[in-house]
């Protein structure tokens, strides 16, 4: 921040600099910072934004821990003009309570764990145009005349939304195993590799690795465990992709161009 000569002040960003660290859950060892600058933040909104199609006076619904990531969604939320309904722990306890403001609200979009986000999909009418579901190969969903589609999104802590896949649930018997996790976003590269690093054929399980101009930096602290999984892209063809992220999970390519997770 700097005053200019009138006494005002004025805010000065740098793309660089980092907007927070973000903790990954730990299920595979201690938790680790992932370093997020304004600029990666940037596209994270670019790619919510192409998504969700946000506008002034949208409602986000926000179910996650205030502790993990909810101040680069809240940021994101705001710049589109959006409000943020927070639900509080009596909510996030009580079924009933959260069900009760999903029918009575309006909002854009959510993220809800996949049993719970079923259950009430399932069951109930709600006034929600999205439901998110994050990480995981979503179930067979029931077939339902609605006007919530379901968004099934794959990514990490190290690169949030990598895959989508926007699902209308009238559609679900086009996928009686469940829904795939879909395609890559914009701006977005995503390789399925064999342990040398080669693309393996359509249909044959890799290694997901995903390869972006916003990918974080590496972990805050931990060079050498950063230099083992942000390496240089062997399949580069522009600047935008030249690094690459190897998250370490398992799926392949189906014949619709979409990607399963193992």
């Amino acid at each position: 921040m700097k005053r200019d000569l009138d006494g005002d002040f004025e805010i000065i960003v740098n793309p660089n600099d980092i907007f927070a660290v973000f903790f990954t859950s730990g299920t595979t060892g201690l938790p680790k910072g992932v370093t997020v600058t304004n600029y990666l933040i940037q596209g994270i909104g670019t790619r919510i934004g192409n998504v969700f199609k946000p506008s002034s006076g949208d409602v986000v619904g926000i179910l996650t821990s205030f502790s993990f990531m909810i101040s680069a969604r809240m940021f994101i939320a705001f710049s589109f003009g959006e409000t943020v309904r927070i639900f509080n722990e009596n909510e996030q306890r009580d079924p009933v309570l959260l069900i009760k403001t999903l029918k009575e609200q309006e909002m854009n979009d959510m993220g809800l764990p996949q049993s719970l986000g079923f259950h009430i999909f399932a069951n109930e009418d709600i006034k929600l145009k999205y439901m998110a579901f994050d990480g995981a190969k979503v179930g067979k969903v029931p077939k339902k005349s609605s006007d919530t589609k379901l968004a099934c999104a794959y990514g990490t802590t190290e690169y949030l939304m990598a895959l989508m896949n926007i699902f209308n649930p009238m559609d679900a018997d086009d996928y009686p195993d469940g829904i795939p996790l879909g395609k890559p976003v914009a701006n977005t590269w995503v390789y399925i590799l064999d342990e040398k690093g080669n693309q393996v054929p359509i249909g044959v399980p890799g290694e997901i690795c995903i390869s972006s101009d916003f990918l974080s930096s590496g972990y805050y602290n931990q060079p050498d465990l950063s230099n083992v999984v942000f390496v240089d892209n062997p399949i580069s063809d522009c600047d935008d992709n030249k690094r690459m992220y190897r998250t370490g999970d398992i799926g392949f390519y189906n014949f619709e161009g979409e990607v399963e997770i193992i």
